[in-house]
């Protein structure tokens, strides 16, 4: 068995070749998919592999593919611009301004595109989906500065990202043409497991592979917890927020569920049941820390008003925030208190250039 792909190489050319196909033919495709099934570790894996690119069809020295980690970001529109310069050119320092950062990219594409097709890879989830319209316009306008070899976009998306496009712009490229990304497989289950173990110079329990996939759901969110926690990994506190955001999905996309799901996946979900911690107005997925708690009191108390980065910097640092500030530090706290409230009536949002916002959305 070749360990070198994360799933059988058969698999990978299965899932991926009909979308890359389109590609080659300068056209955009989507893939749909439920959170933390792992779309993008898979789409990570083939934009760092030539060879594998080579398998779906893409030729290295005439499709060139820019892989656009969000994860990397706030999940802003500012963080997105600047993360989307870096995939262009990794040895310049972007501007700090966002037109300037803009047109930047623009520049980049323009000088790129004469010698190669471009192919960017833009992984969004739930947490950009403030972001997303912005995003959208940008990229759609981003195509007019190709020449003369095209920009073409591979979006990767989860089903909370895919329920806010109900009415998409006119040059929108983000339903032209959608792709479902079900839940692993058993042997793509299995078949990731022991690559995972041997990552870690593991041995595979014969037990917990030959109920891999009861005991995930072929859901690669899940498979490392497994190893690290054993057969018992979905009682583990860590995974209430995955396990709430999961369930919470399937049913929101009932229409998608045969597409997304595998029985196994179906299964395992239904038997559990996630923590709902009640925090004022607010449903939490776990016990929030001190510091979580008095954020979540600003921003309850602020409710539908923005609130700036200055005074959640305060609620950090208290009296010397100033010389404490940082601004990763600052985007982590919160994007840790956004995975903590269970997505329904309430979510927390970026304001941009200012702050962020508890919103309520009934």
């Amino acid at each position: 068995m070749d360990y070198t792909f994360p799933i059988p190489k058969n698999s990978l050319i299965s899932r991926f070749s009909p979308i890359f196909s389109r590609l080659t033919q300068n056209q955009n495709s989507t893939i749909v998919a439920l959170p933390y099934t792992g779309r993008t570790s898979l789409l990570r894996f083939i934009s760092n592999s030539p060879d594998t690119q080579k398998l779906l069809g893409l030729n290295p020295d005439a499709h060139r593919l820019l892989f656009i980690d969000t994860d990397r970001t706030d999940y802003s529109y500012s963080q997105f611009l600047k993360e989307l310069a870096f995939c262009l050119s990794p040895d310049s320092l972007p501007p700090s301004d966002d037109y300037l950062t803009s047109v930047f990219i623009h520049q980049q594409v323009k000088e790129l595109s004469r010698s190669a097709h471009l192919v960017f890879i833009i992984t969004l989830n739930w947490q950009t989906i403030n972001s997303l319209s912005d995003i959208d316009r940008f990229l759609s306008l981003l195509t007019k500065s190709a020449t003369p070899h095209s920009v073409n976009y591979l979006w990767s998306i989860d089903t909370a990202v895919l329920r806010q496009i109900t009415h998409p712009h006119p040059s929108s490229t983000l339903l032209e043409k959608l792709f479902y990304f079900p839940a692993f497989s058993p042997a793509e289950t299995t078949h990731s497991l022991k690559r995972l173990c041997l990552s870690k110079n593991l041995s595979p329990k014969s037990a917990v592979l030959s109920h891999a996939q009861v005991l995930t759901g072929g859901i690669a969110g899940f498979f490392h917890s497994l190893i690290n926690l054993g057969p018992q990994f979905i009682n583990h506190p860590s995974l209430n927020p995955v396990i709430t955001l999961l369930k919470s999905e399937v049913t929101q996309s009932p229409d998608l569920i045969s597409f997304l799901t595998t029985p196994a996946t179906l299964q395992l979900l239904n038997q559990i049941t996630p923590t709902h911690i009640p925090f004022g107005n607010l449903t939490l997925n776990q016990n929030p820390t001190a510091q979580e708690i008095n954020l979540l009191k600003l921003f309850e108390s602020k409710l539908n008003s923005p609130v700036s980065r200055d005074d959640v910097a305060q609620v950090l640092w208290g009296q010397a925030w100033q010389q404490k500030y940082s601004d990763w530090a600052l985007d982590k706290a919160v994007s840790r208190l956004r995975k903590l409230i269970i997505q329904g009536k309430f979510r927390l949002i970026t304001v941009k250039n200012f702050g962020y916002q508890l919103t309520d959305f009934i």
